[in-house]
């Protein structure tokens, strides 16, 4: 009797082993399949097969991997959001400090790449915070610097070209751009930023006055125009004794011209605001960019 339990405790050790090597080379072959669809540009697919080895591997650090290469598919198929909800599941299981500088890295970019400026900024302070090691950890003093930007911190940004352009070989080409850089963040060199409410009462009180202001003088004129031209329209039916279509066409006209162009001012304003600080960031990112790709030491 001792002799057959023994036999049996022994058949089903073997086959436990069996059946978890199974689903071990089960687990392998997803994540080839995986790797192979990722390859063929099949990024939905590839995702897909990366969430099920993260589902089904007993192994933390193969999840890990499973869930670093779904967020690069994720990545290519411009899921950003995604990207951060998925890598934070696997933080807590990262093993070694490698990885967890890799996994915030990646949610740091998503993040920003989703134009979530401030939690991409949060997890670059982490990472200083917690890896300092980790500086020059692949991109990342280029999203730093780029995140300043996005995020208008002039003041932080002018130190910051200075720190980068210390981790350069010194060269004529170094230190026309950190100049030309600063030059930029010089105060009277900014973009102005109107103020919209003034562009409203500009064209209250004046016509076409608030396009004017905002840096749209060819929608002030024109508005302004359309104005006068209304009235004139108003002021001949009048005098042709055509009372009742004179305030119909003429004065209806001008109402609509004149309110419209009321919220057109502020509104061009707003947009034109926009329009400079975009152009001005961009100037800005170009030359950080030039910096940033220069030699290292």
């Amino acid at each position: 009797m001792k002799w057959i339990n023994a036999f049996c405790l022994i058949c089903i050790f073997l086959c436990a082993t069996f059946f978890n090597k199974e689903k071990v080379f089960a687990q392998d072959s997803e994540l080839q399949q995986g790797d192979s669809l990722f390859a063929q540009g099949n990024f939905f697919e590839a995702a897909i097969a990366y969430e099920r080895v993260y589902f089904l591997s007993p192994s933390a650090e193969e999840r890990v991997v499973a869930n670093l290469r779904k967020a690069a598919a994720l990545k290519q198929q411009g899921e950003f959001v995604r990207v951060v909800s998925d890598l934070q599941r696997s933080l807590p299981h990262a093993g070694n400090e490698s990885t967890q500088i890799e996994i915030i890295y990646e949610m740091a970019l998503s993040a920003f790449l989703s134009g979530s400026y401030s939690l991409a900024h949060s997890l670059v302070s982490q990472l200083d915070y917690q890896f300092p090691q980790a500086g020059l950890y692949k991109d990342l003093p280029l999203l730093k610097g780029m995140l300043m930007i996005k995020m208008q911190r002039w003041t932080e940004l002018a130190l910051y070209a200075d720190e980068l352009a210390l981790q350069r070989q010194p060269s004529p080409e170094r230190d026309i751009f950190v100049a030309k850089l600063k030059e930029l963040l010089l105060e009277e060199n900014q973009p102005v930023q109107r103020d919209p409410e003034k562009g409203r009462l500009y064209s209250t009180f004046m016509p076409g006055a608030g396009q004017i202001y905002s840096g749209s003088t060819g929608q002030g004129l024109l508005n302004g125009f359309s104005q006068l031209a209304s009235l004139g329209v108003a002021v001949a039916m009048g005098i042709n004794q055509l009372y009742f279509s004179g305030v119909i066409i003429g004065l209806g006209a001008f109402q609509s011209f004149y309110f419209g162009g009321v919220k057109q001012a502020s509104n061009l304003t707003v947009e034109n605001n926009l329009k400079r600080m975009i152009r001005f960031q961009q100037e800005l990112e170009t030359i950080l960019l030039e910096i940033y790709q220069l030699p290292l030491f």
